[in-house]
């Protein structure tokens, strides 16, 4: 497991490495400090804080992270200090916003600019057009952004009856109706409860010579 996350981090670093980097200095306050009780994740053997910076520019719910160089601990937060949420006294980390460290335009991240809506998950693909891929089976959303909301199936009118199956005494006629008002979400919709189809009685005029039977 180590070995894993090691591997994991020195990927981060290298990616990183390979662009320009605007770097943005944590002020006095962000210093010794860090955002805690709003932990999203967390990694270790985050040997350079470009790769802390990196991970959260690729995680959608990442607003900002703590970095501990001693420790190369890096910790991934929902929210920033911006939000109403105080920083609290830890030594040995810095605190930085989503953006403070940031890669040249072409090196940024896909997910960075957040492009999946309503809470979807951004997963970067390099190479795709586009360049992620967007996880909405958590939302009630749906599309490449997630930006379709997902719709249940709803009836819609019933059809004209069709003919008769009898020319004369009883018979039989159908009807339809379609799901489709709305039309379920294919793979994520509920489909319409109930029957797509209905028959009913018809044409009550007795057959030609047709006995009629009278109970005395």
């Amino acid at each position: 497991m180590m070995l894993v996350l090691l591997a994991a981090s020195l990927c981060l670093l290298a990616d990183g490495a390979m662009y320009d980097w605007t770097y943005n200095k944590p002020g006095p306050e962000a210093t010794d400090a860090r955002l805690d009780g709003h932990l999203v994740r967390r990694f270790d053997y985050a040997h350079s804080v470009l790769a802390c910076a990196r991970a959260c520019l690729q995680l959608q719910t990442c607003s900002s992270y703590n970095y501990n160089k001693a420790e190369t601990t890096c910790e991934l937060n929902a929210v920033d200090a911006n939000s109403s949420v105080p920083l609290v006294s830890a030594a040995g980390y810095q605190y930085f916003g989503r953006t403070d460290i940031i890669p040249s335009e072409e090196g940024m991240p896909a997910c960075a600019s957040r492009p999946c809506l309503h809470d979807g998950m951004c997963q970067e693909r390099p190479g795709s057009d586009p360049p992620y891929y967007c996880f909405c089976a958590a939302t009630d959303y749906h599309g490449q952004q997630c930006q379709d909301q997902v719709l249940d199936g709803g009836w819609g009118e019933w059809g004209s009856w069709g003919s008769c199956s009898e020319s004369c005494g009883v018979g039989l006629r159908v009807r339809q109706r379609d799901c489709d008002a709305p039309t379920p979400t294919p793979g994520r919709g509920r489909a319409c409860a109930g029957l797509a189809e209905q028959t009913g009685q018809c044409n009550k005029t007795r057959c030609p010579g047709e006995l009629v039977t009278v109970d005395l």
